[in-house]
């Protein structure tokens, strides 16, 4: 079959047959990691073509139609809109708030309702003390974790992983409740307990969807990184993803929709192939992956070569965790002008619901009459696996609770996502592990020959966030464009990029680095120039530093 090629981005995609494609670039995956990519080959000219198995582009960043509004299903924050320093970049996707007038508003956590499990009240100022304990408690946990990195970096730990502690360790240690704070005694009362742990339960098992005795502390913090600790929650009618909807209008044929992929083969060399479920096939010179880590883990697609144990390791070993939401619609409004409901004492029961979103705001969706409730980890996995019916009479429970069985109106709408079962997803972002490395985070993501991955899970700095996810796929289109113009890079040093990115949307500067010790940093001698040029940042950072990761959800 003979191979026709076409670099420019105002010519057609090559077709060989109705069901066979050849390109200079694949893209698996049409999320934010994937546009992102498609947008920087299509200003830098170079052919390629983004398959995606959902009739529609958008990934996580998805939206239903429930009540007559738009709700998001998955991503829903920009998490630390503005850059801290203001002389650095902004999250990207503040960029595109900007751009695409992307309506939403600030999210204020603490203007709440909070009781406990019988649904009486909780005193305000016990709730305020745990709330600026959490806040203390997770600023030193945050230092230690920096505290960890220069550890490792001046013993010269071979993994610097093996001293690091979770969260749980990190706040018990410091003395969050149930010893002392900054010289204050602590309290072993029943209910403020119960508030210390739900406190802690909104910094931590809400961010990370996960416990804390399982979250890295050095690689966990801080919260929104080097971002403001502000997150602004997107009410669009048009749905968030609107800011792909409008990069794809530059190149919509260059997009097969509907076509779920099946296999992966990049051992040809010098082409990867990929065959979907309908039988298309499409052969290019680079590919780029960006399936989600719940689908890798999954296994559902076959890789040739076959995934080495290493990498396996590698991608067996992230988390990919589960949040999920129950939104509810009711005939008349019951509750206050409270942005946030929650409940005490409940956080690892099932079937409860530690917190709550009122969406009937004016800074959100005034007159909506709806509620948003939304939990992690087991519970996440369970109310979205069970009858819609059981979860509504739960949630329903706690607010009968809370309001009175004679104030509680009549649910007229119901929805519950369900990350956990899709298996385009197979969960809802990635999260760091305690006990996770490094060096396995980089077998899971190092390029198979000519098949390069991304995703937020492979981010840099930002796994688990939308927009880490972007910063994936800017840098991998980026390294893809330098090895079409420099095939030999593999066995070469890395080139030093002088040139402006392709993309006017530029990834943020390492906001932390350690040095590796000279043995770890062995450990990746296998196509070493693509390494290092993916470990280079835009600005000042040296390349032979690595960057210390910053995680939230992707939610």
């Amino acid at each position: 079959m003979q191979l026709l090629r076409y670099v420019c981005a105002t010519c057609a995609v090559a077709m060989v047959s109705s069901e066979e494609y050849t390109t200079v670039v694949t893209i698996i995956g049409a999320g934010a990691s994937g546009v992102s990519a498609a947008k920087v080959l299509y200003d830098a000219g170079i052919d390629f073509i983004m398959v995606e198995a959902k009739d529609t582009v958008g990934g996580r960043f998805q939206d239903t139609q429930f009540a007559g509004y738009t709700i998001e299903e998955g991503a829903s924050w920009i998490h630390g809109p503005l850059h801290s320093d203001e002389n650095e970049a902004n999250n990207p996707l503040w960029d595109y708030k900007l751009k695409y007038g992307i309506e939403g508003n600030y999210t204020t956590y603490n203007n709440w309702k909070i009781s406990d499990a019988n649904g009486k009240d909780v005193p305000q100022a016990m709730a305020e003390k745990w709330w600026k304990r959490i806040i203390t408690g997770m600023e030193h946990c945050t230092v230690k974790g920096d505290e960890l990195w220069e550890q490792a970096e001046e013993e010269d730990l071979d993994i610097f992983e093996s001293i690091d502690i979770s969260l749980d360790q990190c706040l018990r240690a410091y003395g969050y409740w149930n010893g002392t704070i900054n010289n204050e005694t602590g309290t072993n009362s029943t209910l403020e307990e119960s508030v210390a742990k739900l406190m802690e339960w909104t910094k931590v098992d809400f961010e990370f969807a996960e416990l804390p005795s399982e979250v890295s502390t050095m690689w966990g913090l801080p919260l929104n990184g080097e971002f403001e600790n502000r997150d602004y929650l997107v009410f669009d009618q048009r749905g968030y993803g609107i800011w792909m909807d409008e990069i794809i209008t530059e190149f919509p044929e260059r997009i097969k929709l509907s076509e779920t992929v099946t296999s992966i083969d990049a051992s040809q060399g010098d082409k990867v192939t990929i065959q979907s479920k309908s039988g298309m096939t499409i052969v290019s010179d680079y590919a780029l992956c960006t399936l989600p880590l719940g689908v890798l883990q999954r296994g559902d697609v076959q890789f040739s070569p076959a995934f080495s144990k290493k990498r396996n390791r590698g991608i067996n070993g992230m988390v990919m965790a589960n949040y999920a939401k129950l939104h509810l619609q009711f005939k008349e409004r019951f509750w206050g002008d409270e942005e946030t409901i929650l409940t005490a004492g409940v956080a690892l029961v099932p079937n409860e619901f530690p917190w709550a979103i009122n969406y009937d705001l004016p800074k959100y969706l005034p007159g909506s009459r709806i509620l948003s409730f939304h939990v992690v980890d087991t519970q996440a996995r369970k109310i979205e696996s069970q009858h819609i019916d059981i979860t509504v009479a739960a949630a329903l429970e706690v607010l009968r609770k809370e309001y009175g069985s004679d104030i509680v109106s009549e649910v007229t709408a119901a929805h519950v996502t369900n990350w956990t079962n899709d298996p385009l997803f197979f969960g809802s972002y990635s999260d760091w592990p305690l006990g996770y490395t490094e060096e396995e985070h980089m077998s899971m993501i190092e390029p198979l020959n000519r098949l390069h991955f991304g995703g937020e899970h492979t981010a840099a700095e930002s796994f688990g966030y939308g927009h880490g996810a972007i910063e994936s796929g800017l840098e991998n289109a980026e390294l893809i464009i330098e090895l079409i113009k420099n095939p030999n890079l593999t066995s070469s040093p890395a080139p030093t990029i002088t040139s402006p990115p392709t993309s006017t949307l530029t990834s943020r500067p390492n906001s932390k680095k350690s040095k590796k010790s000279e043995k770890n940093s062995k450990t990746f001698k296998s196509q070493k120039g693509i390494k290092l040029l993916k470990r280079k940042k835009h600005g000042k950072h040296d390349i032979s530093k690595i960057v210390k990761k910053n995680k939230k959800k992707f939610a």
